[in-house]
């Protein structure tokens, strides 16, 4: 059944199945690791672009509100990122152009860099400090896969 030809609540379903089946899959230790880093750095910087940009905002703006000084890259306040800061870089591709600069600059700056992505060996993962590996389906042939068809929970 193609993505089109499916009702609301089917795609609800299958979108929420895949994110449990993804969560499921990520690493305990990746996740402590991402956890240990945040939790010992100062300011952090968030970066990404698109729906990974989204995933972003929604990230920096719960570190806030968790307490934590952070910071969404391109923004007209975010200050400039030193040495010692973090930058969570959110591109599942790993190869957005927009942000591979970013990282260069992040690294030469001596800021530590964490990637979630679903591409392990990306232009962006060779400047990651930590990656996050999403290990989502990339069948092609499957409604919803990363190479086929784009499966949204309200509608192509």
């Amino acid at each position: 059944m193609t993505a089109a030809a499916m009702t609301f609540a089917e795609r609800w379903t299958l979108t929420s199945q895949e994110i449990a089946a993804t969560l499921e899959g990520v690493e305990e230790n990746d996740f402590a690791a991402v956890a240990e880093t945040l939790a010992a750095s100062g300011r952090i910087f968030v970066a990404g672009a698109g729906r990974s940009g989204l995933l972003g905002r929604m990230l920096a703006m719960r570190l806030a509100q968790a307490g934590f000084a952070s910071h969404v890259v391109g923004e007209s306040t975010t200050p400039a990122i030193a040495a010692g800061d973090l930058l969570f870089i959110c591109s599942g591709s790993g190869q957005t152009a927009t942000l591979l600069p970013v990282a260069e600059k992040a690294g030469a700056l001596g800021a530590k860099i964490i990637l979630l992505t679903y591409r392990i060996g990306s232009p962006l993962a060779l400047h990651a400090d930590l990656i996050l590996n999403l290990p989502v389906p990339l069948d092609p042939t499957r409604p919803g896969g990363l190479a086929g068809e784009q499966l949204l929970p309200f509608g192509p």
